[in-house]
């Protein structure tokens, strides 16, 4: 299959490399300035706790997100945690649930939760309360926080 795309003069293949400026091979590009603009977006969320007579137990975050390329939400799952005197009850397993089912009611199409690496335990939960590795999550971390 031949790319209709015609290179302009400018763009010689001995430019491409070691060019931030090439486009995924389709040629290069010029550089030019590039502004942003920045948008207040809403996003909606809730804590969940798990009392257990009287006592909270655990807790888990669920927010709703809005993203440009879909027309429905998504939702982050965060900080699941359960007591340690409460631990091997089935809470965790309890406070999944709900998440997956306040996500439904947000109207999410999605529900992300993240695990670091090295907690196979911890992942092999997440998958038995039918969550599915998906892929890695990127980070970094400011000073101070």
């Amino acid at each position: 299959m031949k790319c209709a795309y015609e290179r302009p003069s400018w763009c010689a293949p001995e430019r491409w490399r070691n060019n931030r400026s090439v486009d995924r091979g389709r040629g290069v590009r010029p550089m030019s300035e590039v502004s942003f603009v920045t948008r207040e977006i809403h996003v909606t969320g809730c804590r969940l706790a798990a009392i257990q007579d009287g006592t909270e137990v655990g807790h888990t975050y669920v927010y709703r997100l809005d993203n440009d390329g879909r027309d429905l939400p998504f939702a982050l799952a965060e900080d699941l945690y359960v007591i340690e005197p409460a631990r091997r009850q089935g809470i965790a397993r309890l406070l999944a649930a709900e998440s997956i089912k306040t996500a439904k009611k947000l109207g999410c199409y999605k529900l992300i939760a993240s695990s670091r690496f090295g907690r196979e335990g911890q992942h092999r939960r997440l998958e038995s309360y039918g969550l599915q590795k998906w892929g890695y999550e990127f980070r970094v971390d400011f000073e101070g926080s």
